[in-house]
């Protein structure tokens, strides 16, 4: 089900019905032990609970017979599967089982030795980034029903991945009768509205000088990298690249503890909660860099506002202890990590939720959204994503629209993704820089105030409208059957997405710069394929004389590389 329609009340209705014919198992995310406990007792204190957090307390188990459900964690279950498959479990419940999306890691495997009469997985992202995470959820909830890991990759995951409508179609038949499928707008539709607000944050003049110097510095090494490098190591470099540029969108004090500038995302901030308060509204605030959250909770300290806070390193009594507190009244704001925040958490005194920084998957942020808009909730619900403007951060926001196709790619019909190719990753680094902002020279010399004041968060009654997004002019489009280099580029990259060595959007990607390139050409009487139009392609793009996506260089050369042939792409 969709996230907040109460999967662990319509579970435990489930372990009641159940009960007469034997124990129960639930495995759940170390953080949400508390929860289940709660919840049951509740709403089913006609079962008799036990929750699991050691080897120990395993051990000191008596005999199991109806009625009874033992809680446990996924990494304790891992580690003693062996002592819990003993049992002859009546039913086994997997909440949050995203977690097990992958059947290649040992948590999987462990757990695919547990055996149950009836397996039930909740999960309200049962496909984040690929077929084959269907497939790992398959493996335990109805072994076979799939196939092998080999075949359903070879007549399934691949020709979905292609866009062949046939093997999806296939692929729903086959899930459709074991999957229940429940959105909020079709079952709770009184639901109050969620209005989502994208907050552009410019830098200031002393972190965007920053940010430049190290984006180019990162270029210039990722430019010189020896093409003999393994492909994984390549990535992982500019994975760490991306890292060190996101932290830097966010408060260069992440990476240098010497700096004393202020940060402009923790300015909006402020503003936003300033606001809240005035108006008596409470906030969620996500990020997922723990710094970041203590430089905020500090900041939000200065407001004299009143915080809960909540990361990875709560122990489960004080996770749960913090959001009594907040949901009792406690607190105006809670500050929590992204992962260790987003799911299991009923926080609706929050009507407004604040995310920090984008997360490469937008489900991610989704769930942690809905720790606020979930049933329970009477209000509307305003999220504001602030976003660094002329960074990475933007490109993370335009993968975005490719990601959320994932969470329906096979229950609803929608598409699939894969995740950032090197190539790729090396795009976000090129286009995530800007010229210096108009009015630089305005700038007050500590760097610190908003350049912008940020939107002002409207009365319940009114939601603020979303900013209108920019649009660029689309080039004239090149059909690829038509045009030889466009057929060859296809041909190699489908070639290269079937065999699992390139991202389905980036061959898109490819496709779609180089249909640029084409009419770029074709107006100005270049051979297409040729250095010359990627020159003075790239040349246009990167001197403002054409408009066209900031990522186009990088992608335009790679394009180039694929069309000249397998031996001078890079992985």
């Amino acid at each position: 089900d969709d996230m907040g329609l109460g999967k662990t009340v319509q579970a435990l209705a489930l372990l009641l019905r159940r009960a007469p014919d034997g124990p129960a198992l639930v495995v759940a995310p170390t953080s949400l032990g508390f929860n289940w406990a709660r919840e049951a007792q509740q709403f089913a204190p006609g079962l008799t609970l036990a929750l699991v957090r050691s080897g120990s307390e395993l051990a000191q188990l008596g005999p199991l017979g109806p009625g009874d459900v033992v809680v446990t964690s996924y990494g304790l279950a891992a580690r003693h599967a062996e002592r819990l498959g003993e049992t002859a479990w009546a039913t086994l419940v997997l909440d949050e089982s995203q977690s097990v999306k992958n059947a290649a890691t040992q948590r999987a495997k462990a757990l695919h030795g547990i055996e149950a009469r009836f397996t039930l997985a909740l999960t309200g992202t049962p496909v984040e980034n690929r077929a084959e995470e269907l497939w790992s959820l398959f493996r335990l909830v109805a072994p076979g029903l799939l196939g092998s890991a080999a075949s359903f990759r070879e007549e399934l995951a691949t020709p979905i991945q292609r866009g062949d409508e046939v093997a999806r179609g296939a692929l729903a038949a086959l899930v459709g009768p074991f999957v229940l499928r429940r959105l909020k707008r079709d079952v709770a539709r009184e639901l109050p509205a969620r209005t989502e607000v994208e907050h552009e944050v410019v830098l200031g003049r002393r972190a965007r000088e920053r940010y430049e110097e190290i984006r180019r510095a990162t270029l210039r090494v990722l430019d010189g990298e020896d093409p003999s490098t393994p492909a994984q190591q390549r990535r992982f470099k500019a994975l760490q690249a991306l890292t060190r540029l996101r932290q830097l969108a966010c408060h260069p004090g992440l990476l240098d503890p010497a700096w004393g500038h202020g940060s402009r995302k923790l300015d909006a901030l402020a503003e936003l909660l300033e606001r809240l308060r005035d108006e008596g509204h409470k906030a969620l605030v996500f990020s997922q860099f723990t710094s970041f959250l203590a430089k905020a909770r500090a900041r939000v300290a200065e407001l004299g506002l009143t915080a809960c806070y909540l990361d990875g390193s709560t122990p489960p009594k004080a996770r749960q202890a913090e959001v009594d507190r907040f949901q009792a009244g406690g607190a105006d704001v809670f500050l929590l990590s992204l992962k260790a925040g987003g799911t299991g958490l009923n926080l609706t005194a929050a009507t407004y939720v604040i995310h920090l920084d984008p997360w490469w998957n937008p489900a991610v942020e989704d769930q942690a959204t809905d720790r606020a808009h979930r049933i329970g909730q009477d209000q509307p619900v305003t999220v504001y994503r602030l976003i660094a403007k002329d960074t990475v951060e933007e490109g993370i926001v335009r993968l975005h629209a490719e990601k959320r196709e994932l969470a329906d790619a096979l229950l609803a019909g929608a598409g699939s993704s894969e995740a950032l190719g090197y190539e790729e990753m090396v795009a976000l680094i090129a286009g995530g820089g800007a010229v210096a902002s108009e009015d630089e020279d305005d700038e007050p010399e500590d760097d610190d105030g908003a350049e912008v004041a940020p939107a002002e968060p409207a009365p319940v009654s009114a939601p603020p409208e979303p900013p209108a997004r920019r649009r660029r002019a689309a080039a004239p489009r090149a059909t690829d059957a038509d045009d030889p280099a466009l057929a060859r580029l296809a041909s190699r990259l489908d070639d290269a997405v079937a065999a699992g060595t390139l991202g389905a959007s980036a061959a898109k990607s490819y496709l779609r710069v180089m249909r640029r390139v084409l009419a770029f050409a074709v107006e100005r009487a270049l051979d297409a394929t040729s250095e010359d139009a990627l020159d003075a392609y790239v040349t246009a793009v990167e001197s403002g004389a054409l408009a066209a996506p900031k990522s186009d260089p990088a992608f335009a050369r790679g394009a180039f590389k694929w069309l000249r042939g397998p031996d001078h792409h890079e992985h």
